[in-house]
């Protein structure tokens, strides 16, 4: 964590002294006085380049590393990005595989460092939409007295609103640079380490590393069924029209961003038809891509197509058959560990046997001691984006967070590759099996026959926003598998597994199962998907139609207000204490999730975070409590009064 402090703290003196660049400095300055005039005068100017030569090489290696944490994290969820971010750094000469937070930054050159941070600022203020365009160049600070001390200086910053910080001064070869700290974050009094409540005070409540406050929850709201049956239902009659037109028009009422390479033109123009009465929209972009030789992929709020329809006997013609030595198109050989105990990273050398390029990896690793005994394997997938020409060989680098003691050596099995033609190849491939389910799809992913686990995508999108509410709500509970069966005619036992909700849209969901025999047996082998003859299961999920807001624009203990047969009262009020009751609930057996909802204000109408609370009761009385910084001003509490559960059963054969 104090690493992590020391670079947010690197950050805010950063911002705290931009206020402008005006002449660019490169060498150093006179005095810490001439430091901090030409940092002012560069921020007046908003000369970044010319901000950042204020700064000591060191600071500059750190402003580098903090400049890089929120691409990484864009990138972790958006593709797309991930291509700008890599040409990005291209451009300077850096893989994505070579950063490390933890090392010096892979740039030796000063002017080369300072055009790099400068790009990636630059690109990543482009990705806000200019949201935070006001953050980097604030109001700029007054300076007090300046102490040296040999070699380093400091002094205190105080900006018009009061807010002070310290500024940092460091003397290297006579000449002054503005420093940025990178030990850990201490108490100047103590020389402790800062406390939890120091953090949560400077950081809870701030922008989150994409600049986004935090909100007030969504509030829940109701809807009828024909308006929930609207949204994901279309009834099509098309006859030889163009499927990429149709295409654009289904993922644009999905509320989805159709993406197409120039390579795909030709499938695009060709003509479709297709009847379908009261389906999903996601299955008719099934059933048009099949008619075109495609399969459509979802990412997030985005569908791209794969060349080659799901399940197909074979690929298009334009495709060359994947040809390879050995058992698998790529192998890695370990050459080394570096980094620290905290984060280490491992480098491979990867040699593709195939006759493509290939353009990713993801491979699982096993950690060896010296003798080559096996110690553990490593809990997540490796995940590598080096492109490696047919035949050639390239070296990868991964980073490792959990390494056991002892580990010498790293061991790596490839599981899959996707090449530069967009198909793939799997270690341990399963059937494309899919299936519709209302508004949902429901398609098996990837084996795991290490740990016996499967692989479950359920998708929707485009529905309405009480509905996605009710999905974040359900999580894994939303779908259940009921059997499945091999063709040798055994049933096996499905077992609670992991669950993924993507972070940037609630209707996403990943869902790893357990599958064993009935006896809990795990020793499945890697062909077991390709047996299933049978794979049944439901989606279960309740469309609230009812609800009633109650507003309390008093807060008293004993004060209650009545709607129907509910009734809420506020049981326990006092000071930032809220606790409610709410009674005569109708009860819905089917209904999972929350029934009610509090959500409190200040005395400007402003919504006011809680430091979290309890619920408690059964059936038809519930209560909440919760606990508030400020005091709340008035509250909402809104009931769920009526819902329509709703089952869809699939089959995936």
């Amino acid at each position: 964590m104090t690493r992590i402090l020391s670079l947010a703290a690197a950050a805010a003196i950063v911002t705290a002294v931009l206020s402008g660049c005006g002449k660019s400095q490169v060498a150093g300055f006179e005095s810490p006085e001439k430091a901090f005039e030409a940092l002012q005068e560069a921020g007046a100017a908003k000369d970044l380049t010319g901000l950042l030569n204020c700064l000591s090489p060191e600071s500059q290696d750190v402003m580098a590393r903090q400049a890089t944490v929120v691409p990484l994290f864009m990138v972790m969820f958006d593709p797309d990005k991930k291509e700008e971010f890599e040409e990005l750094l291209a451009k300077h000469g850096i893989a994505l595989d070579a950063i490390s937070l933890d090392e010096e930054f892979p740039i030796d050159n000063p002017a080369d460092r300072v055009a790099y941070i400068a790009d990636v600022m630059k690109w990543t203020e482009a990705q806000s939409d200019g949201k935070n365009s006001g953050s980097l160049f604030d109001v700029a600070p007054t300076i007090g007295d300046i102490k040296i001390d040999n070699d380093s200086a400091r002094a205190t910053l105080t900006r018009k609103s009061g807010e002070t910080k310290d500024i940092d001064f460091v003397r290297l070869d006579g000449r002054w640079f503005v420093h940025i700290p990178v030990e850990p974050a201490v108490t100047s009094d103590t020389g402790t380490e800062e406390t939890g409540e120091e953090f949560e005070a400077r950081f809870v409540g701030k922008p989150d590393f994409r600049g986004h406050k935090p909100g007030p929850p969504a509030a829940f709201e109701a809807i009828t069924l024909d308006q929930y049956n609207s949204a994901w239902q279309v009834t099509l009659e098309i006859e030889n029209q163009a499927a990429g037109e149709l295409l654009r028009r289904l993922v644009g009422e999905l509320g989805l961003e159709f993406k197409s390479s120039e390579d795909q033109a030709a499938a695009l123009q060709k003509t479709v038809s297709l009847t379908m009465s009261s389906g999903s929209r996601l299955e008719a972009i099934e059933a048009i891509c099949r008619q075109i030789e495609m399969t459509p992929v979802y990412l997030e709020k985005t569908m791209k197509l794969r060349l080659g329809a799901r399940n197909a006997a074979q690929m298009p013609e334009s495709l060359a058959e994947l040809t390879f030595k050995g058992d698998s198109p790529a192998t890695l050989e370990f050459i080394k560990i570096t980094g620290n105990e905290n984060f280490r990273k491992i480098a491979f050398r990867a040699t593709n046997h195939a006759n493509k390029e290939i353009v990713a990896l993801k491979f699982e690793t096993r950690f060896l001691d010296a003798s080559g005994k096996a110690l553990e394997r490593s809990e997540f997938e490796k995940h590598s984006d080096r492109r490696i020409p047919a035949g050639e060989i390239r070296n990868v680098v991964v980073n490792e967070f959990f390494m056991p003691a002892g580990t010498k050596t790293v061991e790596a099995t490839v599981g899959k590759i996707k090449f530069s033609d967009a198909t793939e190849w799997k270690k341990y491939r399963t059937p494309e099996l899919v299936a519709f389910a209302g508004p949902f799809l429901v398609e098996m992913g990837d084996f795991e026959p290490a740990e016996s686990m499967l692989t479950l995508h359920v998708f929707a999108a485009g529905l309405p926003k009480p509905v996605n509410q009710q999905l974040r709500q359900l999580g894994m509970r939303l779908f259940t598998v009921d059997k499945i069966a091999v063709s040798e005619g055994n049933e096996h036992h499905v077992g609670e597994g992991q669950h993924y909700l993507l972070p940037t849209d609630p209707s996403v969901f990943y869902q790893k199962i357990g599958v064993g025999l009935p006896l809990f047996s795990r020793d499945l082998p890697a062909s077991f998907p390709n047996a299933i003859n049978v794979f049944e299961g439901k989606i279960k999920l309740a469309i609230v139609t009812g609800l009633t807001l109650f507003s309390f624009d008093e807060l008293k203990t004993g004060i209650e207000k009545k709607a129907g047969e509910v009734t809420v009262k506020l049981t326990r009020v006092s000071g930032g204490d809220i606790s409610v009751e709410c009674s005569g609930l109708p009860i819905d057996e089917n209904f999972e999730g929350e029934r009610y909802q509090l959500i409190a204000f200040d005395k400007n109408g402003e919504w006011i975070d809680d430091d979290g609370g309890l619920m408690s009761g059964w059936g038809s009385a519930l209560s909440i409590g919760k606990m508030y910084r400020t005091p709340p001003a008035t509250i909402e509490v809104r009931v769920i009064t009526s819902s329509e559960s709703i089952e869809y059963p699939f089959s995936m054969k």
